[in-house]
């Protein structure tokens, strides 16, 4: 089955399956991060496919985009993409379209990650259902029943659509058709910025490029990366709490539970009144039930620090504590310059003389769990 009508077939059985409160049948999804960023997205569709091919017809599996349906129109770069692969969003699923609740109580959920493998918070009460992963990023504790060693996949390379290109390619009976390729290409040049990121991109990440690249050239435009850079970075009629969604991650340290957003190229706060800023942040953090919520900004201009970091807590002492722990740390203290003009009891501001990746600094936020009990 090609990949258009596996999106299309399998879309209408699972609706099927839904109406028909008899029907067992059980509903694997493959389940990107809350992101929903270009990897996370193209990575879920690609993984399905391939369960798909793997596996008895008798059960289901589907992408399912990690965000509501709504939400998805602040992805301008995705937008772009499915619209090249001529991919309908009505042909997509979305997060209120998966009952999970009902689903795991009748023991027919299952999870498959892409992209990540620490559920969202809300999500965690699932992790029972979860049979396995493809992540590329830092490896966290994990503790799923259902996911056995051969199903578990974390490499340190610049996509997860690499890992998943490298499985279809070596596929006896997948064709690596342009629009597979074309969409698989897309994450990897976005992630390892079009395959020159030195802290990102590996020898796997290149070689399966070039792999795809030949296969998808003739349907690709000549200046293909510099499209996603330019939909990636659109902004227009975003507001500040959808700018604070486009690219957020929730993490789990210990029982402490926080964000970081990483604000669109260009967006900079780092001057912005605190009057506006602390209640838009007070309550994105409220929304999120987050204990501290970092921003991740990347100043346009060449000259300077190429990252600004923003830290917000409502609680003074837990915003005490991180400064105090930055201090203490060996590798934090060289990395995060504190600001010594802007200061607040909520907010704390750092700069950052060279670009690090946010998969690549939040590893050692680590000292996080042992601020679990400190009040607000």
């Amino acid at each position: 089955m090609s990949f258009s009508v596996f999106l299309k077939t399998s879309l209408n059985e699972y609706f099927k399956c839904l109406s028909l409160p008899d029907n067992l049948t059980v509903i694997h999804y493959v389940l990107g991060n809350e992101s929903a960023d270009l990897d996370s997205v193209i990575s879920s569709l690609m993984y399905a496919y391939l369960l798909y091919e793997n596996h008895s017809r008798q059960e289901l599996y589907l992408p399912l985009i990690n965000i509501k349906r709504e939400e998805v129109n602040t992805r301008k770069d995705l937008l772009y993409l499915l619209q090249l692969a001529k991919i309908s969003t009505n042909h997509l699923l979305f997060l209120e379209e998966a009952p999970f609740s009902y689903l795991f109580s009748r023991r027919q959920l299952r999870l498959n990650l892409v992209d990540h493998h620490i559920l969202r918070m809300d999500q965690q009460i699932f992790s029972a259902a979860v049979e396995s992963i493809i992540d590329h990023h830092f490896p966290e504790p994990i503790n799923y029943p259902l996911l056995s060693p051969a199903s578990l996949l974390i490499e340190p390379v610049g996509s997860t659509a690499t890992l998943i290109a490298e499985k279809l390619i070596a596929h006896p009976t997948i064709n690596i058709t342009p629009k597979i390729a074309t969409l698989l290409l897309a994450p990897i040049l976005v992630d390892t910025h079009n395959l020159k990121s030195i802290d990102k991109t590996t020898w796997r990440d290149i070689k399966i490029a070039k792999k795809l690249l030949q296969v998808a050239a003739g349907a690709l435009p000549s200046n293909f990366y510099d499209i996603l850079q330019v939909e990636k970075n659109n902004i227009s009629l975003l507001s500040p709490l959808q700018l604070l969604n486009k690219d957020f991650k929730s993490y789990l340290a210990g029982n402490f539970f926080y964000g970081i957003s990483s604000l669109p190229q260009g967006v900079d706060w780092w001057q912005q009144e605190r009057q506006s800023l602390l209640p838009l942040l007070n309550t994105y953090a409220q929304e999120k039930k987050l204990s501290l919520l970092i921003l991740f900004m990347s100043p346009i201009n060449p000259i300077g620090p190429k990252r600004r970091i923003i830290v917000y807590t409502p609680s003074p002492l837990i915003l005490e504590s991180f400064k105090f722990y930055v201090e203490k740390d060996v590798i934090l203290k060289k990395l995060l310059m504190p600001s010594s003009s802007l200061r607040h009891q909520c907010l704390a501001y750092y700069e950052i003389e060279s670009f690090i990746a946010r998969k690549h600094l939040q590893p050692y936020f680590h000292f996080l769990k042992n601020l679990a009990n400190l009040s607000w």
